[in-house]
């Protein structure tokens, strides 16, 4: 093993490589992530959030969900609206129907991407801990 130390996050491949410090001296998103056999993996996948790398993914995840959920509902609440007042009971169920499927694949496509960014941010700290 040698003794330099190797950012998670490090963008630039071909700076130069600082002198390794004491584990304890570590301090910020290069803090060792302390590990026990009663941790849960839960709590393990909260530490790996806490230093992901991909920060702004994970904002740009929130971001892009609430506005898919605003671009569902206002069609379907318009559809719910229109068939309310027009005494039109299928266009309130298709406009129910469409808010809630909506809905329902905007948050499953966001798990779904935090989920492959949770899997890169633990493929990372393995990889570290293996150097």
């Amino acid at each position: 093993m040698d003794a330099t130390v190797r950012p998670r996050c490090n963008k630039d491949f071909n700076a130069p490589v600082e002198p390794e410090e004491p584990r304890e001296a570590l301090v910020g998103p290069f803090q060792e992530v302390p590990r026990t056999t009663a941790q849960s993996p839960l709590g393990f996948l909260q530490q790996v959030r806490s230093r992901s790398c991909y920060v702004a993914l994970r904002g740009m995840t929130d971001a892009f969900t609430v506005l898919n959920v605003i671009a569902v509902l206002v069609p379907a609440g318009f559809l719910v609206v229109s068939g309310s007042g027009s005494s039109n009971t299928l266009l309130v169920i298709i406009g129910l129907a469409v808010g809630a499927f909506g809905c329902f694949l905007t948050v499953a496509s966001r798990q779904a991407s935090l989920l492959l960014v949770d899997i890169a941010d633990v493929l990372i700290e393995q990889n570290r801990d293996k150097t």
